[in-house]
């Protein structure tokens, strides 16, 4: 199983609060990613705000869904920045499971990344309440 994450609102954290804060959040979201991981999975910042989660055999969709759960949980807690101050910040994740979505590691990737967006786009819409 491939998970692939993006922070909801993290530019407003970097702009507001400064690069040394957002630097701080990532390193969080990526310690509490982990710590809802077995030993053997792995999580990744592939970039900005970016992070690739893959979950080692045995894995699937009951597996996908509840690391997704408990992630979601973990950054609804506020994160606290170096100055003392908190902020809140939600992750987008989206899923791909080998073999049926793809059956080499870019195809999980940009599945994975689709369903990320996806999840996006459904956030998006019920903060505007469609």
């Amino acid at each position: 199983v491939l998970l692939y994450s993006d922070a909801d609102s993290f530019k407003p954290i970097n702009d507001r609060h400064g690069h040394a804060a957002g630097d701080a959040v990532l390193i969080e979201v990526a310690a509490r990613s982990r710590n809802c991981l077995r030993a053997r999975d792995v999580v990744a910042r592939l970039g900005g705000d970016e992070f690739a989660i893959l979950l080692a055999a045995p894995s699937g969709a009951d597996a996908a869904e509840r690391v997704a759960g408990e992630i979601a949980a973990r950054m609804a807690e506020p994160f606290r920045l170096p100055s003392g101050e908190t902020v809140a910040m939600t992750l987008s994740l989206g899923a791909a499971i080998y073999p049926g979505d793809g059956q080499d590691l870019t195809t999980l990737i940009n599945r994975a990344d689709a369903a990320m967006y996806a999840a996006k786009g459904d956030l998006r819409a019920r903060q505007q309440g469609v």
